[in-house]
């Protein structure tokens, strides 16, 4: 008698980040106008009419200064465009405070009908705007920090955009020395949930410090810029919790090490919905991430890809446990042989 096989898949992943770019801007050497992405992937060029003045002291290591008619331009790229599920974050110290100076632009125009990300001053100079197309031309993102903006301060900034769970958020916090928890980061962030856009395109270069390919408008932002990184989906989850941004602005990016991902469990079927007596049953797996996988009971370990013959006999449930050094993933396939339920279990005894 043939009856239906169950399959209960408890793959739980914990969320973590891959830094894709990281501009520390500690380059001192006035003679280069390469800026550095320290995973050498996506090396930026200074752009503009004027020189950033560099070693200039930030709150990890150095950043540059910029003047007005400078930046600097990365060539355009995934990990420098991201798309959706993604982090932002840098330090800013503002020179000055200008209507629509722009920190990160991949946006072209001023219509609906655009696409990509700008992050500036706003329409009054003081407070920090992201603003979010996806070229639907009628409706966009934007999210605007209340923190009014003081030049010479340095202030920590972070988008965190996920049209998936349907939020962004802009966190604006200045510095006063000393490291911060969650809760500071949580009561500066300001979180919009009813978005305009969904997946993020971009129509243009990407410009940091600077609107357009040469600086040479008059929306570049004059200031300090240090610890420019960029989180995003890759094999991870790219956006940051609060407690993961006050770890960056704490320790600066390249410090944040966020967990490795568990063991992924693909896959863990039986190669019928039912077994009598003496049929062949044959489980097959496929897991990634793994350092050991197991089944129970009675087959014991094998490989991180494979399958399992033996005769069916009773009913019984098999568990997969594939294990890695964060923590361990497990899998269950229940084989239901002559249409028999699970042998009952004593759970508890009391005696009187």
């Amino acid at each position: 008698m043939k009856n239906f096989l169950f399959l209960f898949l408890c793959s739980i992943i914990p969320v973590s980040a891959d830094l894709v770019a990281h501009y520390a801007l500690d380059e001192t050497d006035p003679g280069t106008s390469v800026v550095q992405d320290s995973l050498q992937q996506n090396n930026g060029l200074l752009i503009g009419s004027s020189s950033p003045a560099k070693d200039f002291k930030a709150l990890h290591g150095t950043g540059y200064d910029f003047p007005l008619r400078s930046g600097f331009r990365v060539n355009p790229s995934p990990e420098v465009q991201p798309t959706d599920q993604f982090t932002i974050t840098w330090w800013f110290r503002p020179t000055t405070l200008n209507a629509f100076d722009r920190f990160y632009e991949t946006l072209s125009g001023t219509g609906k009908n655009g696409s990509g990300i700008r992050i500036d001053l706003g329409g009054n100079g003081r407070q920090v705007r992201a603003l979010l197309r996806d070229g639907n031309g009628s409706t966009d993102t934007a999210v605007t920090s209340p923190l009014t903006l003081t030049a010479g301060a340095w202030y920590f900034f972070a988008l965190r955009y996920d049209s998936l769970n349907n939020f962004c958020k802009v966190t604006v916090l200045r510095d006063t020395g000393g490291d911060i928890t969650a809760s500071s980061i949580s009561a500066s962030t300001t979180t919009k949930t009813s978005l305009g856009t969904d997946t993020i395109t971009h129509n243009t270069g990407v410009f940091f410090a600077a609107d357009d390919a040469g600086a040479a408008s008059s929306n570049d932002f004059g200031g300090a810029m240090d610890d420019i990184a960029i989180f995003q989906t890759k094999d991870d989850f790219g956006v940051l919790s609060d407690t993961d941004l006050a770890k960056v602005f704490n320790n600066g990016a390249l410090a944040f090490d966020p967990p490795a991902p568990r063991p992924t469990i693909n896959s863990f079927t039986a190669n019928l919905s039912g077994f009598d007596s003496g049929d062949s049953v044959v489980l097959r797996w496929d897991t990634t991430a793994a350092d050991s996988v197991e089944i129970t009971p009675n087959v014991g370990p094998v490989n991180a890809t494979g399958s399992a013959n033996f005769t069916a006999t009773l009913t019984e449930i098999y568990t997969l446990t594939a294990t890695n050094a964060e923590g361990a993933t497990s899998a269950t396939v229940q084989i239901t042989v002559d249409g028999l339920a699970l042998a009952p279990k004593i759970s508890e005894l009391v005696a009187s």
